[in-house]
């Protein structure tokens, strides 16, 4: 859990510092460079990855995952690929960002 949160932190204060500065730090760049959405039953992947995007667009969901209900612009169900680096913090962000989730 501690991970976790020091993770969650990491990544708030990172977009704190996109918002200041208007760069981006190479982490969160390299992170966001592959970000894509894909709608798959009526919920929404967010994937960082073509491949990942690809696999979900064949039915080959996520292996680990974590699930915001109702969290897509029209309500849906919103899916955060999870991979080893814990890029799928900035994906959080960047979907909050994107569609005003704040």
């Amino acid at each position: 859990m501690t991970k976790l949160f020091s993770l969650l932190a990491v990544g708030m204060f990172a977009m704190l510092g996109l918002a200041a500065c208007g760069t981006l730090d190479p982490q969160i760049k390299q992170a966001l460079a592959n970000y894509e959405e894909v709608t798959y039953k009526g919920r929404i992947y967010v994937v960082g990855t073509a491949g990942a995007a690809s696999k979900v667009k064949n039915g080959e969901l996520p292996e680990r995952s974590i699930t915001k209900i109702g969290w897509g612009p029209n309500r849906e169900t919103v899916i955060f690929e999870v991979d080893s680096e814990g890029n799928e913090f900035f994906r959080i962000e960047e979907f909050k960002r994107k569609y005003n989730r704040g």
